[in-house]
């Protein structure tokens, strides 16, 4: 192995995952540019915390007749970073992505 792939093999969990969560993220913004209105996203946080009135804009996009049942949702799992993530792993991240775990981005 060679190159970016030995750099990137040689990098801690935490930092592997906060390149991948990037990756992803830029992704979705090649994705939405390309959709545009096609394509609704939907974050976590906003889903755990907002649960009735997402379900009400999905509801919308999809142009459902029929109601889309609302689930329980656990937003304890919003915080557990905090508990399993160590200081060495937060700044890890946020040297990566630019901002802490908890920041709404």
């Amino acid at each position: 192995m060679t190159g970016a792939a030995a750099s990137y093999e040689s990098l801690p969990f935490a930092a592997k995952c906060a390149m991948r969560w990037i990756a992803h993220h830029q992704r979705m913004e090649e994705l939405m540019k390309f959709l545009g209105d096609r394509l609704f996203v939907i974050s976590y946080e906003s889903f755990a915390t907002e649960t009735r009135r997402v379900i009400e804009q999905l509801s919308a996009f999809l142009d459902c007749n029929s109601r889309i049942p609302e689930p329980v949702v656990k937003t304890e799992s919003l915080q557990k970073w905090k508990s399993q993530l160590t200081n060495e792993e937060i700044q890890q991240i946020e040297r990566i992505v630019g901002f802490s775990p908890g920041e709404d981005q």
